[in-house]
């Protein structure tokens, strides 16, 4: 991997990343009862207070599909488009589409499981 391909990776994942942050906080709001303001000010033992309000659903939801599956799988799709705009020996398979969501759409369902357990970690209790 040269130079060139790494830039082009962090010029991808960076975005990518700053949507994720973005997603996550914007659901957990619109699912909660705080504005977006009070919740951007909290620190994680709030932010998971906040969170236990909601239903497992939601919270497999933000933190898994929307958090870490959907991301990831644009993640890969644009890491894998990218180089096939700018080089000619670079072919891109449309076919990786679906693998890639299914692949990362069932990640993001497991990571949420854990995400609602995690929620309910009785570190979390001490601000109550």
């Amino acid at each position: 991997m040269n130079l060139q391909d790494r830039v082009e990776l962090l010029a991808i994942a960076v975005p990518i990343a700053l949507l994720r942050s973005s997603l996550v906080d914007w659901a957990t709001v619109l699912f909660g009862q705080s504005s977006l303001e009070e919740f951007r000010r909290k620190k994680e033992c709030e932010r998971m207070q906040a969170r236990r309000h909601l239903r497992r659903w939601q919270v497999i939801l933000i933190d898994g599909v929307l958090g870490s599956g959907l991301c990831m799988a644009l993640c890969f799709l644009a890491v894998d488009y990218a180089p096939s705009r700018f080089s000619s020996a670079h072919h891109f398979y449309a076919g990786m589409i679906p693998a890639y969501f299914v692949l990362f759409l069932g990640m993001g369902v497991w990571d949420g499981i854990r995400s609602w357990h995690r929620v309910w970690d009785h570190r979390y209790d001490s601000a109550l």
